[in-house]
């Protein structure tokens, strides 16, 4: 047995005979939740009118307005 198991075996007997449950670290973690489609439609016009503001003002900038 390794250093590392043998180390955590020594932890889980403790446990066991302290009557000590381990916690689960994953408890306190946030699950993520698919977008709704409209907060996708949203995005997604966000982005294109970012794109089309964009390409604006380097047209603009090209023709020196």
């Amino acid at each position: 047995m390794s250093d590392v198991s043998s180390h955590e075996a020594d932890h889980a007997s403790d446990a066991t005979s302290h009557g000590h449950v381990p916690v689960d670290p994953n408890d306190a973690v946030l699950r993520a939740k698919a977008p709704s489609p409209r907060a996708l439609l949203l995005a997604a016009a966000a982005a294109l009118l970012t794109v089309v503001a964009l390409l604006a003002a380097a047209i603009a900038s090209a023709r020196g307005v």
